[in-house]
């Protein structure tokens, strides 16, 4: 029990360290946060001239107001993510990780804790910061209070899965030179079937079982939406599903660690 609590204070201490060096660097933050809004801003141009041509006041479910908050919601997320595949491919390729394996953490842990620092930071300063001036632009999210701490929850989850997803491919860096098109590959599929710009409730029903059938729409679409239009029986699925994702996932970084670093080893680290 005492290794386990020793193991949890190292790894939340990586977390606070993160945290404090990603605010050490607030300048940084506040310009993805503009970069953010302006996206938004962007977005919400277009949907206003959507939604002026549509005397019902509603797409697929989702009011004008809807669709801002859905957008602000994608973008927090997307923006404040770490890029794992370029953090983790070039400490694999220049043969850093050789150095740590020696170190009181795990290589994938460690990066882990450090990413999730770096996100929070970013999500909280870029949610006060957003939210105020978007809710004196338009309005309040319509989301109760209650439900903001389930929202966070799956927030959270999405952060961790999309960390895994990204993980698993930054192994790749093992047996491939460059990792930098695995990157550009994972943003485009998130990108087409993570609803970043638009709810998958928009698409046609193909496309939508062929996006819920894949683990992106758990990274973007599902937390936004539970953001605008909140469902008990939505959260619990969508939880179920992310975790599911994230075993998966975490089972397939560990195999191609374990087969990359015994390369490392033999090839003399």
């Amino acid at each position: 029990m005492k290794k386990v609590i020793n193991i949890i204070k190292k790894y939340l201490a990586i977390f606070y360290i993160s945290i404090s060096n990603s605010f050490a660097y607030i300048s940084e933050v506040a310009f993805g946060s503009i970069f953010m809004l302006l996206v938004v801003f962007v977005m919400a141009q277009i949907w206003m001239v959507v939604f002026s041509n549509n005397p019902d006041k509603l797409i697929a479910g989702f009011t004008m107001e809807n669709m801002v908050w859905y957008i602000f919601i994608t973008e927090l997320i997307t923006t404040s993510k770490p890029r794992v595949i370029q953090i983790l491919g070039e400490e694999i390729k220049s043969g850093t990780v050789s150095y740590l394996l020696n170190k009181p953490f795990n290589f994938i842990s460690y990066h882990l804790f450090t990413g999730l620092g770096e996100t929070f930071a970013r999500l909280i300063f870029k949610s006060i910061f957003s939210v105020v001036l978007i809710s004196l632009l338009l309005s309040l999210p319509s989301i109760s209070l209650v439900n903001i701490p389930f929202v966070i929850i799956v927030i959270a989850i999405s952060i961790i899965l999309d960390y895994y997803i990204a993980s698993s491919l930054a192994m790749l860096a093992f047996w491939v030179e460059d990792t930098r098109y695995l990157r550009f590959i994972l943003q485009k599929l998130v990108f087409i079937f993570g609803g970043i710009l638009f709810p998958l409730d928009i698409y046609p029903v193909f496309f939508q079982k062929i996006a819920l059938f894949l683990p992106f729409d758990e990274l973007i679409y599902g937390p936004a939406k539970l953001f605008v239009r909140f469902n008990l029986t939505d959260w619990f699925n969508l939880v179920l599903h992310q975790v599911g994702w994230i075993i998966i996932f975490m089972i397939i970084t560990k195999i191609l660690y374990e087969k990359g670093i015994k390369k490392v080893d033999i090839n003399g680290g």
